[in-house]
């Protein structure tokens, strides 16, 4: 069952995916998930749960709000909140307009379930709605992710703006909802209306939210929601929250036989993709469904340019578990961008992230995502943009386990012109690199950061401090062996195999990565001129964010990926 994607809304400009009931039991559901990094992480669990509503007879629509996402619009658009909370009121129109429906429901996760009651207070109608995590005001969900970003300790130089997990706010926006109050209702507004509220690890949910709820005259039920953690804390590591699917599951059934609420009968227009101007240039947006020769579909988005040759195609690849938006957006900002400069721009899922097919649940162990078949799927897009949509030379960008797959696809395929890889974890993968890693975090055993994450994924700590010990142990095998040196040897290798081919490279570090500090330790730094087509641009001294959380990192990868891109392609700055 895969979802049917479409574009709503004011000239098309929120997207959103349809799961559609073999067996329709007559309930549309709307899904709109946290803000930010969260929404990111709980991609692949709302996934699941959007699949489960319709695997139980229900229509589910999952939408993307405007400035987020695969939707149109930007974090700096002056009247961005206003836009959300008509996304949301374009959400259940287009849902309460599908054939046999006759009730309409929404869930929302934080910032998503208080849009949902904030459309109520507006007027839209919907049946039931269930809240997780949301509060009762819009300045408590400031201070929450205020707290989440002070916890990260990333520092940020932009005035005005609220930066959270990498994800900004702008001033208009924030003013919006720090203004938004859940507790102003008119005396029965929600009479006839259903509200299941969702509490989370922390404690129930907001007591004040229940009193005003009911007090407007809503059926006002309670349950537990301590599995939001579980789904928001890691993408690799995302848990679908199955005993909230069940719970909520039931809670919805016990009405689905019921009609709704009277509502005249909704209109909406719904279309497959989305144009906009770029730079002056007027960009078609489109889903794709890239069919590989295995038989596997992988789900991409497509930028292209109307009116501009499709020769040039830049391919933007999954950072780890993060889906086809990137790390903070940024891969929706560089194909948006030079899409408007006259090269199409795909962004890709490949399986078992985002919104492709594929065990997710392989994918826990990093190492999972540097593997020969990950590489072949790269190669098979390429393929298929080749063949379907005229794509002769790509540069591709991807950061972690992207960047790692774009430079091993580029080993084997002429026409890659350049890739771009941001922060790469490894060149080689061998048994001696994962060990010497190893070892250096079982050394760092005692520091702040590790204590973080052995409480984060508590259920997994046995195994980690296991992990962790058996690692020490195989990195004395491993200096006993020389391996180290056979190490440097096969990085050494493997660039001089890249630089033969004539394939531009780009490597960008922030922080303290780790290939970064072999590299430095090896003196690979010093010796680049062996590899005329590699150039390296390294912040050693710029905060420990692996995906460029700070966004005076994010500006500077953006400047250094267009660099890199121009030389390809071009410069095709307007």
């Amino acid at each position: 069952m895969s979802a049917r994607p479409l574009y709503f809304g004011a000239e098309g400009s929120v997207f959103g995916l349809l799961d559609e009931p073999a067996e329709p039991s007559g309930l549309g559901v709307v899904l709109c998930g946290p803000f930010g990094f969260e929404a990111m992480t709980a991609y692949r669990p709302l996934r699941d749960w959007s699949r489960a509503l319709a695997a139980d007879g229900h229509l589910a629509l999952r939408l993307d709000l405007p400035g987020t996402g695969d939707s149109l619009g930007g974090p700096h658009d002056a009247d961005l909140f206003e836009q959300w909370q008509q996304a949301v009121a374009d959400a259940v129109a287009v849902v309460r307009a599908q054939p046999g429906i006759r009730r309409v429901a929404m869930i929302g996760v934080g910032l998503g379930g208080m849009l949902a009651l904030a459309a109520q207070q507006r007027g839209t109608v919907i049946d039931d709605v269930v809240a997780w995590a949301a509060p009762a005001q819009g300045r408590r969900l400031l201070r929450e992710l205020q707290a989440f970003a002070a916890f990260e300790n990333v520092p940020h130089q932009e005035a005005g703006v609220m930066v959270v997990g990498g994800y900004r706010i702008a001033a208009p926006t924030l003013d919006a909802v720090r203004a938004l109050d859940l507790t102003a209702w008119d005396p029965g507004a929600l009479q006839g209306r259903r509200v299941l509220l969702l509490g989370r690890a922390d404690g129930p949910p907001d007591a004040r939210l229940h009193e005003a709820l009911a007090t407007a005259g809503a059926d006002v039920t309670v349950a537990d929601g301590q599995e939001l953690g579980a789904m928001t804390a890691d993408a690799a590591r995302a848990e679908a929250p199955l005993g909230v699917i069940a719970s909520v599951g039931a809670w919805l059934a016990k009405e689905v036989a019921e009609p709704g609420l009277a509502v005249p009968a909704a209109t909406a227009v719904v279309q497959d993709s989305v144009t906009f101007d770029a730079s002056g240039t007027t960009v078609r947006e489109q889903p794709l469904s890239l069919v590989l020769p295995d038989g596997g579909a992988l789900f991409a988005m497509r930028s292209t340019p109307e009116g501009a040759p499709a020769d040039d195609c830049l391919v933007l690849l999954n950072a780890g578990a993060l889906n086809r938006t990137g790390p903070n957006r940024m891969w929706v900002e560089l194909a948006r961008r030079w899409a408007g400069r006259g090269v199409q721009a795909v962004r890709v899922d490949l399986a078992g992230i985002g919104e492709s097919d594929g065990d997710a649940l392989a994918l826990w162990d990093g190492l999972a995502f540097h593997t020969p078949e990950y590489v072949a799927q790269v190669a098979g897009v390429l393929d298929v943009l080749e063949r379907e949509h005229g794509a002769r030379r790509f540069v591709l960008i991807g950061l972690c386990s992207g960047a790692y797959l774009g430079f091993h696809a580029a080993l084997q395929h002429d026409r890659i012109a350049a890739v771009v890889m941001i922060n790469p974890r490894l060149l080689v993968l061998s048994p001696e690199v994962v060990n010497r890693r190893a070892a250096r975090r079982a050394r760092r055993i005692f520091s702040l950061a590790a204590w973080c994450d052995l409480v984060r994924y508590w259920r997994q700590t046995p195994r980690i401090v296991a992990d962790a010990v058996m690692a020490v142990c195989r990195r004395g095998m491993v200096l006993l062996r020389g391996g180290d040196r056979q190490q440097s040897a096969a990085a050494d290798a493997v660039l001089d195999q890249f630089a033969s081919r004539g394939t531009r490279a780009l490597f960008i570090f922030t922080g303290s990565e780790p290939l970064d500090e072999e590299f430095t330790a090896e003196g690979r730094w010093d010796r680049l001129a062996r590899w005329p087509t590699v150039t390296a641009e390294r912040r050693p001294n710029a905060p420990d964010t692996h995906t460029l959380r700070p966004v005076a990192l994010q500006a500077w990868a953006h400047e250094l990926a267009d660099r890199e891109i121009a030389a390809a392609f071009g410069d095709r700055s307007r």
